[in-house]
C-alpha cells in the first residue's frame, strides 16, 4: 500500500518498490506518484494517453546511469549488468537505451516508514564485480521535503555514473504556457546548448529564466545549459495564476542540467556525479520548497 506522508501544507504519496511501476529505467527505492501542496497538484506523468502508467515515469521518479549503467559494458550478451535502485538487467544488444525493454531480476529492499518520513535499502548482488548498496530516504522538512540518498560501493570495481530526478512538473494541471517561468542560478546562453529541440521557437531565455511566448504544443529539449560549468545544482518554477512556486536545492554543484518538456510538463534536471572507489560511499540530497505569493 502506498505510504502518505503529510503535513500541514504537504501531501506526498509514495509506492513501494514492489507496487505501481516496474520498469527497467527508474530507481524503485520510494517512488514519489503524487505532491499536493495546500491542496493543489504539483506534479503529472511522464504520458498522459498511456493506458498503463506502470511503465512510465511519474511526478518526481530518479534515475542512475541514464547513457550507460553499472557494468554494462563489461557484460557480454546474453549476461546481466546493474541498473542501481533496480536490480540486474540482461543484455540483449551491443548498445544501451534507456527506454528498452530489459529482463530484470529484482534487488532486495526493506523498507522502513514513519508519519514523516520512509526509508527504502538496495542491496544488489555482486555481479561480475560490481556490487553496491544503496539507502533513499523521502523526509518533511520545513516548507517542503527533502530526498536523501546514501550509496556504498561493496563491489571490486569503481562506480562511475550519474543520478538525476525526472520532474514530471504542472501546476494544477494547467498545461505549458505564458504562466509558467523556470529560473537558474546562471545566465544561459543558447548557443551553447549541447541540443536545443524548440519547434516554433516556443521557448525563449532570458538571461537566467526560461519563458513560454504561447502554449507549448509539441516537445522540447535543452542539454547541457551551463556548458558543462560547475554551477550550483537549483532551479525554481513559479507559476503566475496560481501565484505558487516550486524549488530544488541539492546539496552539492552540478555541471550538467537538462531541461525537457512537452505540452502538459516540463522537468528541469540537475545530475548528480558518482564515482567509487570500492569500499567508499558517498552521501548527497535534493532538497524541494513551496510557496505562495
Amino acid at each position: 500500500m502506498p505510504h502518505l506522508l503529510k503535513s500541514k501544507n504537504l501531501e506526498i504519496l509514495v509506492d513501494l518498490p514492489n507496487e505501481g511501476y516496474q520498469g527497467a529505467r527508474f530507481d524503485w527505492c520510494g517512488k514519489i506518484t503524487a505532491i499536493r501542496y495546500q491542496g493543489l497538484a504539483l506534479t503529472t506523468f511522464e504520458r498522459l494517453d498511456a493506458k498503463e502508467h506502470s511503465h512510465f515515469g511519474k511526478v518526481m521518479y530518479n534515475e542512475f546511469g541514464i547513457d550507460s549503467p553499472l557494468g554494462f559494458k563489461e557484460a557480454a550478451l546474453g549476461d546481466w549488468f546493474h541498473k542501481i535502485g533496480i536490480g540486474l538487467l540482461r543484455k540483449e544488444k551491443e548498445s544501451y537505451g534507456f527506454a528498452d525493454n530489459f529482463e530484470i531480476k529484482p534487488c532486495e529492499f526493506n523498507t522502513l516508514k514513519t508519519q514523516t518520513a520512509i526509508m527504502v535499502r538496495c542491496l544488489a548482488p555482486s555481479y561480475n564485480d560490481f556490487g553496491y548498496l544503496l539507502s533513499k530516504e523521502i523526509r518533511l522538512v520545513e516548507h517542503g521535503f527533502e530526498i536523501a540518498y546514501q550509496l556504498q560501493n561493496s563491489g571490486k570495481m569503481p562506480i562511475i555514473t550519474d543520478e538525476y530526478c525526472h520532474n514530471f512538473l504542472a501546476v494544477d494541471s494547467h498545461p505549458l504556457d505564458e504562466q509558467y517561468s523556470l529560473e537558474f542560478p546562471v545566465p544561459l546562453n543558447v548557443a551553447g546548448f549541447d541540443e536545443a529541440v524548440n519547434p516554433g521557437q516556443t521557448v525563449w531565455f532570458n538571461a537566467k529564466t526560461l519563458r513560454l511566448t504561447s502554449s507549448l504544443k509539441n516537445e522540447i529539449f535543452f542539454s547541457n545549459i551551463t556548458q558543462s560549468k560547475e554551477t550550483l545544482a537549483e532551479w525554481q518554477l513559479y507559476h503566475k495564476k496560481h501565484r505558487v512556486g516550486i524549488q530544488e536545492l541539492g546539496s552539492f554543484t552540478t555541471n550538467k542540467i537538462n531541461i525537457w518538456g512537452c505540452p502538459h510538463t516540463i522537468s528541469p534536471e540537475l545530475f548528480f556525479k558518482i564515482a567509487l572507489a570500492p569500499g567508499e560511499t558517498i552521501a548527497w540530497s535534493r532538497r524541494y520548497s513551496f510557496w505562495r505569493g
